[in-house]
C-alpha cells in the first residue's frame, strides 16, 4: 500500500480547496513514493506553503521504502496529527484491528479526514471497510480511497466507479467526487496516463414522448475501456449522513430513483471543485471512454 504522484497530488488538490487539519487517520501505514525534492517541487506546483523542509526518509516499510515518510509527508503542509489504523502491529500502527470487523468505540466519529493508501481492492468485505470507514469520520469529515477497477493481478476485488458513487449518494453524504484513472497499456506501446471525472447525472433525450420524460437519469459510468484502470474518490460527511445503508445496483431500483438523483444535484452544487492537475499535460480531447457519456477527461500526463 502506498501514496504515488498522483495519490498526493488528490490529497493537495483537496487540502487547496479546504485545508487538511485536526486527525489524520490512515488505514494501513503507506509508503510514499516521493523524494524530499519532489514533494517540494509539487507543494510549489500547487501553491502551498511548505511547512518544514527536514523530511524523513523511510526505511522500514514492509510496502516499499526509500521515500518520505507518511507523517512528515503530511507535515510538510499539515498541522493534522496522523495515526493509522491495521490488521497487525508489524509496522506500527496505534490502531490494532480488522477493518472489516466492528470498530472499536473510540475511533467511532473520531477523525477529520482518512486516507485508505490502497486497502480497499484487498479485503473480503470491501462494503463493509467502506462503511467502517465512514463511521469513522466526524460530520464533515473527509475520506480519501483508490483502489484498482480492473487489469491488476494482485487485487483481491475489483472496485467500479459506480459502486463507490452510489454508496455515498445511498448514505447522503454532502459531497462525492468519484474518477477513474486510466494507466497505460504497455502491451500496445501506450504511455499516456489520464484522470476521468465521473459524473451519472445525465440529461434524457428530448425526443422521449413528453408522459415519459423525466429531464434527468442517474447513469452507470459504463466504461469501454480495456486498459488498466482505478478509481480515485473523495467524499465528505454531511451531520444527517449515514453509514449502512446499502445502495442498489441502477438497474434494479425501480421507482426509488430520486434519491440518488438528489444526492448527485447536491455533489454537483458543491463548493469542491473536480480535480486539476498544474502537473499535467494538455486534454488531449479524446472521445469520452463511456458509453452514455458520463465520463470526463480532466488531466493527462
Amino acid at each position: 500500500m502506498g501514496l504515488g504522484q498522483l495519490e498526493v497530488e488528490f490529497l493537495l488538490h483537496e487540502h487547496r480547496h479546504r485545508p487538511i487539519t485536526g486527525r489524520v487517520l490512515t488505514i494501513g501505514k503507506p509508503s510514499i513514493a516521493l523524494s524530499p525534492a519532489k514533494m517540494s517541487s509539487l507543494l510549489d506546483s500547487y501553491g502551498i506553503a511548505q511547512r518544514h523542509s527536514a523530511f524523513e526518509i523511510d526505511t522500514s516499510n514492509q510496502h516499499g521504502s526509500g521515500g518520505i515518510t507518511d507523517r512528515s509527508m503530511f507535515a510538510a503542509f499539515s498541522d493534522a496529527s496522523v495515526q493509522a489504523a491495521d490488521i497487525s502491529a508489524y509496522e506500527g500502527a496505534e490502531h490494532i484491528f480488522n477493518i472489516c470487523d466492528d470498530v472499536p468505540e473510540q475511533l467511532l466519529g473520531s477523525f477529520d479526514f482518512v486516507v485508505d493508501a490502497g486497502s480497499l481492492d484487498n479485503v473480503f468485505e470491501p462494503g463493509r471497510m467502506l462503511m467502517n470507514m465512514a463511521k469513522m469520520l466526524k460530520p464533515d469529515g473527509r475520506l480519501f480511497t483508490f483502489a484498482w477497477s480492473n487489469s491488476f493481478p494482485s487485487a483481491y476485488v475489483k472496485i467500479s466507479p459506480d459502486w463507490i458513487m452510489d454508496y455515498f449518494a445511498a448514505n447522503k453524504f454532502a459531497d462525492c467526487k468519484v474518477y477513474n484513472v486510466e494507466h497505460p497499456s504497455v502491451r500496445h506501446g501506450e504511455t499516456a496516463l489520464s484522470v476521468w471525472h465521473y459524473d451519472p447525472f445525465v440529461r434524457i433525450n428530448s425526443r422521449i414522448p413528453v408522459r415519459h420524460w423525466r429531464l434527468h437519469s442517474y447513469e452507470a459510468s459504463a466504461i469501454e475501456d480495456e486498459r488498466p484502470a482505478q478509481v480515485f474518490c473523495v467524499a465528505e460527511r454531511a451531520l444527517y449522513s449515514t453509514c449502512e445503508r446499502r445502495a442498489v445496483q441502477k438497474h434494479y431500483r425501480g421507482n426509488e430513483v430520486q434519491p440518488y438523483l438528489d444526492s448527485i444535484s447536491r455533489f454537483r452544487r458543491s463548493s469542491r471543485p473536480v480535480f486539476k492537475s498544474p502537473t499535467s499535460g494538455p486534454i488531449d480531447g479524446s472521445e469520452s471512454i463511456s458509453s452514455v457519456n458520463t465520463m470526463r477527461q480532466v488531466a493527462r500526463w
